[in-house]
């Protein structure tokens, strides 16, 4: 990114160019010679071949385009004036040698024709495309199959012309394990299907043309563009627009929609009860009605391109094992992948999940890593957590505490957080009072869930503190000169305790 940003920087081009800046830096570091690898460039690694530099230019450099005769009337100029902005690296042509890449591209390319998303147009402002290739992988690390997807650069679209609203909602990890702890108590079958080109399923309210794409030109029409009906990858209101049309179908069901969890569905007849957990293309659902089950599968692969997984064992990258005695969850996928990607697949274990006492501080003597490396290897431990509780603590250089808290259904611990506050506060008893009031308010959220599934706890909720000056706050705010400071949105809880 800093070189990226030097290059903008360096040829006062406006941000909107960001992309192409950093797929430039990319491409040249790539090119580079580098500590990591001695006597050989990166990119001589991975293809084996002494890359050319002769077409290396400077960077936002004048160039001149030819206009295809197609494009232009006879009297009109047959070039245009450019700047030079990034290379194109021919990730099409490389991909169309292989066998397993044109067969995942063909599938695609069928998938977005059944869907009936885009028709021939004449020739207008367009949008560009370009393929993306991946591997999708089995839970040991084998390959299941190879992807191609066709993605719009979206990053060209422009705000109230090409799109309006983005936001799609996505559920939380405390809501799929809440549903998972409830499911294995009641000892339910958790099931799981994906909704194969999820994001093709929505439909846009704008006005949008793209080009035709690499390879699939239709022949006699090469003149002309395509103009969506439906959504397509890489699009900013893609998300949105596929996550509308499958709400409207759960609504349109009889489902109900959780009013804390919008991607929560839940269908309740008499004694049967249906619910389904939605992220993104994948679903999970449970019910203690195998028939209304084996219905609501059905009818969703009447309406959606759907693969059923059966019973669930893999998702978001967790694996779950489900026994009659209950369900195991783990990372042992992730875990490898994320020791091989940083090269530490030969560190040694420990018995002690955490060392008590340690401080961990920005400045403490060691030596200094390389800041993206370091990003990237704090990103995927985050991930980590959410199987792993023990290891979501920072620094304390800002004398903030971390608060933190567990709930559980039966045995089992299902909603968890160890996070920095907000605030800086001036006693322990302020900490632990702050720290209660975020249990509270994670606890009013976590009762409606339930609820919303018919499963609603009379009881109440007993959340713990050992610090007598802060239940002594809770109960009665009568200190006024002592807590007086503290912001009123905690004080909330006063409330809460008096119900």
């Amino acid at each position: 990114m800093e070189m990226a940003r030097s290059m903008l920087q360096e040829k006062h081009l406006p941000k909107a160019f960001w992309a192409e800046a950093v797929y430039t830096a990319v491409y040249l570091l790539n090119r580079c010679s580098t500590k990591a690898v001695q006597n050989m460039m990166p990119i001589e690694t991975w293809s084996g071949k002494k890359p050319s530099v002769e077409h290396l230019r400077v960077f936002s450099s004048i160039c001149y385009v030819h206009i295809p005769t197609k494009k232009r009337h006879k009297l009109e100029e047959k070039i245009e004036k450019e700047i030079f902005l990034s290379y194109n690296t021919q990730e099409f042509e490389a991909a169309a040698k292989h066998k397993v890449w044109v067969q995942a591209m063909e599938e695609d390319i069928k998938v977005i024709g059944k869907n009936n998303t885009w028709e021939l147009a004449k020739n207008k402002e367009v949008i560009g495309v370009k393929w993306i290739y991946k591997m999708k992988l089995n839970v040991d690390g084998s390959i299941q199959k190879h992807r191609a997807r066709l993605i719009e650069k979206g990053y060209s679209q422009l705000r109230g012309i090409d799109y309006t609203e983005t936001f799609a909602s996505v559920v939380c990890l405390d809501t799929v394990r809440a549903l998972i702890a409830i499911a294995t108590n009641k000892k339910w079958k958790i099931y799981q299907m994906d909704v194969m080109s999820s994001f093709l399923n929505g439909y846009i309210d704008e006005e949008i043309y793209v080009e035709q794409h690499q390879g699939f030109i239709a022949k006699g029409y090469e003149e002309k563009v395509l103009s969506l009906k439906k959504a397509l990858y890489g699009l900013r209101q893609t998300p949105r627009d596929s996550y509308s049309r499958i709400d409207n179908y759960f609504i349109d069901r009889g489902f109900q929609r959780s009013l804390s969890e919008p991607t929560f569905y839940i269908k309740s007849r008499g004694n049967d009860t249906l619910i389904v957990s939605l992220y993104i293309d994948d679903l999970i659902y449970i019910g203690n009605n195998e028939k209304k089950i084996q219905d609501f599968k059905e009818d969703m692969m009447n309406s959606f391109e759907i693969s059923d997984l059966g019973l669930m064992h893999f998702l978001l990258g967790i694996e779950k094992n489900q026994e009659k005695e209950g369900i195991l969850k783990c990372q042992k996928k992730y875990t490898e992948t994320f020791l091989k990607k940083f090269k530490m697949e030969s560190c040694k274990t420990v018995t002690t999940l955490l060392v008590t006492g340690d401080k961990y501080m920005k400045e403490d003597g060691s030596q200094k890593l390389d800041g993206s490396i370091y990003r990237s290897f704090i990103r995927n431990l985050l991930y980590l957590t959410s199987i792993r509780p023990d290891i979501m603590f920072s620094t304390t250089d800002d004398k903030k505490n971390t608060s933190g808290y567990t709930f559980s259904v039966s045995s089992g611990i299902f909603s968890w957080a160890s996070t920095k506050q907000a605030t800086v506060a001036q006693s322990s008893a302020e900490a632990e009072y702050i720290a209660v009031v975020v249990t509270s308010n994670q606890a009013t959220w976590l009762r409606r869930i339930p609820e919303d599934m018919r499963e609603k706890q009379e009881e109440l909720t007993t959340i713990y503190c050992d610090n007598k000056f802060a239940i002594a706050i809770t109960n009665s705010p009568m200190q006024h000169n002592r807590i007086k400071h503290i912001d009123i949105k905690y004080h909330s809880l006063w409330e809460a305790t008096t119900r």
